[in-house]
C-alpha cells in the first residue's frame, strides 16, 4: 500500500502540480523585477510570500486528493477553484497598485485557469474573472479615478478583448466537457462490450471443445476393433478446435471390414458440420450395400439433397476387406490409397475410373475395382493435407518425401508407423501448424490365405 510519503512525491512529480506551481514563481519573479528593477508600485513582500505559500499549499492539497484517488477530476477542478478564490484578490490587488502591468497580470490568471480547462464549472471561472476585475476596478474608481479616466479607453478595449477571450474559452471548456462526457461513455460502452465479446469468446470457445470432444468420440475406437486379418491403427489432426475430415471403420459380419475416409472442402464447424452429416449418410447405409460403389451412390445422394446451394464437396474412399484377402474399392474424387508390399518394396496406388466428389452431381455413377492382398500387405488411407503440410519454408511435405518413408519403415507395425510418420512430419514442418485437416489410416493384412490370382485392376504401381 503507498505510503504518505510516496504519494506526496508523486504529487509532487504530477505535470499539473508543475504547471501550477510554475505560474506562482513566474509572479514572484514579476514582483521581484518591478519592485527592484522599474522600483514600480507592488504588494508588500509578506502578501507576496503569503500568495506563495497558500497556492503552493492549495496545489499540493487538492492534487494530492485527485492522485490518491479521493478526488474526481471534475471535483478537483470545481474545488481548487473554490479554495483558491484568495488568488484572483490577490492578483486584482496587484493590478490597483501598478494598472500599468495589468495585461501581465491577467496573463497570470488565465495561466491558473488553463489547467482546469474542460473539467471546472462554467460558474467558478465566472466568479474568477469577476472577483478579479471587482477587486481591481472599485478601488481603481474610488481611489485612482484620475487614471481610470485617462485611460479608460485603453483599459476598456483590453478588457472587452479580455472578456471575449475568457468567455470563449468557458465555452470552449464545455464544449471540451461534453467530448469528455462522451468520449467517457463511449469508453464504458466499449469496456463493456469488449466485457460482452470476452464472455461469447469463453462461450464459444466452450461450445468449440465440446463439439471437438463429440467429433472426436465419433470417430471409431481403434482399440475396440479385434480381427484376425487387420492390425489398424490411425491419427487424426484437425487445423481448427473441429475439423473436416473423416474416417471410420466397420465390421460388416461375414469376415468382411470397411475401411472409410472422407475429406469436406473447407475447414471450422461449416465442414465439421458436414463430416458429421457423412458419418451419419455412411452408417445409415454401410451395412445394406454389398459393393463400395452402391454406398458411395448413397451418400452422394443424401449429401446432395442437403449440400445443392452450398459450397462444399466431399471426395471419399471406401474400401471393403473380404475373408479372401480380396479388397473391393471406389472412389469419389479422392487421392489413390495405397497398398505398402514391404517384401517387394512395391507401393500400389489404388483408384477408380470416372470419379467424382460426393454431393455435387445427384446422379453420379461411381465405379469399383477390387485388389488382391498379399500376407504383410499394408493398407493406407489418407487425406491430402499430409502431402501438403509445408515448412517454414512453404515446401510442403510433398509425395517423394513420403512415399521414400513409407517405404523406409514399411516393415513396422501399424501404429508404430503412424508415429514415426507424425514425427518425420513434425520434424519436416518444424512446428509449423498445418494449413489443412489430416487423417491416417494404416491397417496390416496379416493373414496367411494363399494367393490365388493378382488383381486385373487399373491400380498403377508407384515406383
Amino acid at each position: 500500500m503507498p505510503t504518505f510519503a510516496h504519494n506526496i512525491k508523486k504529487t509532487a512529480r504530477s505535470e499539473v502540480t508543475r504547471s501550477l506551481l510554475q505560474g506562482s514563481f513566474g509572479v514572484v519573479f514579476f514582483w521581484l523585477v518591478l519592485t527592484y528593477l522599474v522600483k514600480s508600485n507592488t504588494p508588500h513582500p509578506a502578501f507576496v510570500i503569503a500568495n506563495f505559500t497558500y497556492t503552493v499549499f492549495i496545489t499540493f492539497f487538492c492534487n494530492y486528493k485527485m492522485i490518491t484517488g479521493r478526488w474526481t477530476a471534475v471535483r478537483w477542478a470545481n474545488r481548487s477553484l473554490a479554495f483558491a478564490m484568495p488568488l484572483p484578490i490577490f492578483y486584482g490587488y496587484f493590478s490597483y497598485l501598478d494598472p500599468d502591468y495589468f495585461a501581465v497580470i491577467v496573463i497570470f490568471v488565465l495561466g491558473i485557469e488553463l489547467p482546469v480547462l474542460g473539467l471546472a464549472t462554467s460558474l467558478f471561472l465566472n466568479i474568477w474573472i469577476v472577483t478579479y476585475y471587482s477587486v481591481f476596478l472599485v478601488p481603481l474608481f474610488l481611489f485612482k479615478y484620475d487614471y481610470l479616466q485617462a485611460h479608460w479607453v485603453q483599459l476598456s478595449v483590453f478588457m472587452a478583448g479580455y472578456f471575449f477571450l475568457h468567455f470563449w474559452l468557458v465555452r470552449a471548456s464545455n464544449s471540451v466537457k461534453r467530448m469528455g462526457s462522451q468520449l467517457t461513455r463511449h469508453l464504458v460502452e466499449t469496456k463493456q462490450h469488449k466485457r460482452n465479446l470476452s464472455k461469447l469468446h469463453q462461450m464459444l470457445k466452450i461450445d468449440l471443445t465440446l463439439a471437438r470432444r463429440l467429433q472426436l468420440d465419433t470417430l471409431p475406437n481403434i482399440s475396440h476393433f479385434h480381427s484376425r486379418e487387420l492390425q489398424v491403427a490411425a491419427k487424426y489432426l484437425s487445423l481448427e478446435t473441429v475439423g473436416g475430415d473423416l474416417y471410420d471403420l466397420v465390421d460388416l459380419g461375414n469376415g468382411r471390414t470397411g475401411l472409410f475416409i472422407a475429406d469436406v472442402s473447407g475447414h471450422g464447424v461449416a465442414a465439421a458440420l458436414v463430416t458429421m452429416m457423412t458419418k451419419t449418410a455412411f452408417r445409415n447405409h454401410c451395412f445394406e450395400c454389398e459393393r463400395p460403389d452402391q454406398l458411395l451412390r448413397e451418400i452422394n445422394s443424401a449429401l446432395h439433397g442437403m449440400l445443392e446451394r452450398q459450397d462444399f464437396f466431399v471426395t471419399a474412399f471406401y474400401c471393403i476387406l473380404d475373408g479372401e484377402g480380396t479388397l473391393h474399392f471406389s472412389s469419389a474424387g479422392h487421392q489413390p490409397i495405397l497398398i505398402i508390399r514391404k517384401e517387394e518394396g512395391k507401393v500400389f496406388g489404388l483408384s477408380t475410373v470416372d470419379t467424382f466428389f460426393l454431393g455435387v452431381e445427384p446422379d453420379w455413377k461411381y465405379r469399383a475395382d477390387t485388389f488382391r492382398l498379399h500376407g504383410n500387405d499394408k493398407i493406407l488411407l489418407y487425406t491430402d493435407g499430409l502431402i501438403e503440410a509445408k515448412n517454414k519454408l512453404g515446401d510442403c511435405y510433398g509425395d517423394a518425401r513420403f512415399y521414400q518413408f513409407i517405404l523406409e519403415k514399411a516393415n513396422l507395425p501399424a501404429e508404430e508407423f503412424l508415429d514415426a510418420m507424425m514425427l518425420d512430419l513434425h520434424t519436416f514442418t518444424a512446428g509449423r501448424k498445418p494449413e489443412d485437416d489430416i487423417a491416417i489410416v494404416c491397417a496390416d493384412f496379416v493373414s496367411s490365405i494363399p494367393i490365388l490370382m493378382e488383381s486385373n485392376s487399373i491400380n498403377d504401381q508407384i515406383q
